[in-house]
C-alpha cells in the first residue's frame, strides 16, 4: 500500500521533482557556501520527506487496525463458544437430573480425531491421566451416550464408540421394558436384545441407560424405537433403535468422573 501511494506521488509530481534536481545541479557550488546549499536542499526536500512519513504512518495505522479487528473477531467467536458451552453444560446437568451433591463430575473434552474401524469405532479426545481420566469412564454429550474410555495417556484418551461391536449397554424405557442395546449394520441403527417383555416396547419409545453395569448413570437418553418386526427363527421380535447422537460429527464431549 505504501509503495503504491509513493509511486502515485512520484508520477503526479514528476515535473516538480525534475525541476528540483535541475536547479541543484545548475547551482555554481564555488559561489555558495556548503551551508547555504544544505539550507536550500532542506527547504525543497523536507516537504517530500514529511509527506512520505505521513503516508507511512497511515499505512502503519491501517496494519494495526487490521490486527486489532482480527483480535476482536477471535474474542467474539471465543465468547460465543464459551456461551455455547455454558448452555450445553446446563442442559446436560438437567438431562442427568444433576444435583450439587451428586457423586460424579463432568469433564469437558474436545474430539481430536475420528477412527471408524471394522473391529472398533473410536475417537481420540484431548483429556487424559493429567485430567483424572481413567479407562471405563462414560462419555456423553447433550444428545446422549457416545462411548467409553479405553486406553488413556497423559494428555489424550481413546473413546470406544457405542457403534463398536464390543460395547453393550443395558437399557430401559418408561414402560418398564429392559434389554441390551447392540449395533446393527445399518448406520446409526441398533437393536434391543435379551428383552424380558417385548410387549413393553412400542415404536416411538425413547430408550435410556438403565444404570446397570456401573459405567453409565441411569436415565441418559440413547435413541428412539423406529421399527418392531417379527423374526422367523426367534421368539423375540427385532426392535430397531435410531440413536440421537451423530457419531460421525462429534466435537465436544463430557466425560463422567464418578466420585468414590
Amino acid at each position: 500500500m505504501l509503495l503504491l501511494i509513493i509511486k502515485e506521488f512520484l508520477k503526479k509530481y514528476k515535473g516538480l521533482i525534475s525541476l528540483i534536481f535541475i536547479i541543484l545541479f545548475s547551482i555554481n557550488f564555488q559561489s555558495f557556501k556548503f551551508s547555504y546549499i544544505v539550507y536550500y536542499m532542506n527547504d525543497l526536500i523536507n516537504p517530500v520527506l514529511n509527506f512520505i512519513n505521513i503516508v507511512k504512518s497511515i499505512d502503519d495505522i491501517y496494519k494495526e487496525n487490521k490486527v486489532l479487528n482480527s483480535m476482536v473477531a477471535e474474542l467474539t467467536l471465543l465468547n460465543f463458544y464459551n456461551n455455547y458451552l455454558v448452555i450445553e453444560n446446563r442442559n446436560l446437568k438437567k438431562m442427568l437430573n444433576y444435583k450439587e451433591n451428586e457423586k460424579y463430575t463432568l469433564i469437558l473434552g474436545k474430539v481430536l480425531s475420528y477412527h471408524p474401524d471394522l473391529l472398533s469405532d473410536y475417537i481420540i479426545v484431548d483429556k487424559g491421566i493429567d485430567d483424572s481420566i481413567k479407562p471405563d469412564m462414560a462419555v456423553i454429550n447433550t444428545k446422549g451416550i457416545i462411548g467409553i474410555t479405553t486406553k488413556v495417556s497423559s494428555k489424550t484418551s481413546i473413546v470406544e464408540l457405542i457403534s463398536s461391536p464390543n460395547i453393550k449397554i443395558s437399557i430401559f424405557n418408561k414402560k418398564g421394558g429392559y434389554g441390551i442395546l447392540s449395533k446393527l449394520k445399518e448406520e446409526n441403527s441398533f437393536s434391543i436384545e435379551l428383552v424380558e417383555d417385548a410387549s413393553k416396547f412400542s415404536v416411538g419409545d425413547t430408550i435410556y441407560s438403565s444404570g446397570l453395569g456401573g459405567i453409565f448413570p441411569k436415565g441418559i437418553p440413547i435413541g428412539k424405537i423406529y421399527e418392531i418386526k417379527k423374526q422367523k427363527f426367534s421368539y423375540y421380535p427385532l426392535i430397531k433403535v435410531k440413536i440421537f447422537v451423530n457419531l460421525k460429527n462429534i466435537q465436544d464431549v463430557f466425560i463422567i468422573k464418578r466420585e468414590i
